[in-house]
C-alpha cells in the first residue's frame, strides 16, 4: 500500500489547518505529500531552509532519516535504506548496525561554527542520536 497513491498507508500527508487540501500539494485533490514510507515516527522542520525531516522504522534495523520532498517516493517495500535505486529518494542516514527504533525528533539550528543538527529519540536502548547536518558556505 505505500506505493499505492489511492491509499493513505505509508504516506506523509499535508493538509491546511481547516482540513482542506493545499492547492500546491504534489498530487491534485490529495493530502498525500510523499509516499513509500514504512513507518514514519518523528518529524522535524528547519524553518530557515524550509526543509522537512522524518525518521522511520525499518523492518529489522534499517531505520532511516529522510529529507521529505513533495511528491517523492521513498521506496518501501521495494527498497530499504535507499540501495541506490534512482526511482526512489535515498535517506540521509540509515542505521544498519543496530536498531534505533526512532520516535520523536527535533531540529536545532546551527550557531557559529556548529552545523544544524537533528536529535532523534530511540525507543530501543534509551538513546538519543545526534546528526550534524551539512552547512553550506
Amino acid at each position: 500500500m505505500p506505493q499505492d497513491l489511492s491509499s493513505l498507508a505509508g504516506k506523509i500527508l499535508r493538509i491546511n489547518p481547516d482540513g482542506s487540501i493545499p492547492e500546491n500539494n504534489p498530487f491534485p485533490d490529495s493530502p498525500v505529500y510523499s509516499y513509500g514510507h514504512r513507518n514514519p515516527q518523528g518529524i522535524a522542520w528547519d524553518p530557515d531552509k524550509d526543509i522537512l525531516y522524518s525518521s522511520e522504522h525499518g523492518p529489522t534495523r534499517q531505520d532511516e532519516v529522510n529529507v521529505i520532498l513533495p511528491g517523492k517516493n521513498y521506496g518501501w517495500p521495494i527498497v530499504e535504506c535507499g540501495e541506490g535505486e534512482s526511482d526512489f529518494e535515498d535517506p540521509i542516514i540509515c542505521y544498519t548496525e543496530f536498531t534505533l527504533a526512532p520516535s520523536g525528533m527535533d531540529f536545532f539550528p546551527g550557531q557559529g561554527e556548529y552545523p544544524d543538527q537533528l536529535f532523534i529519540a530511540g525507543l530501543r536502548g534509551n538513546m538519543v542520536k545526534r546528526i550534524a547536518l551539512f552547512q553550506p558556505d
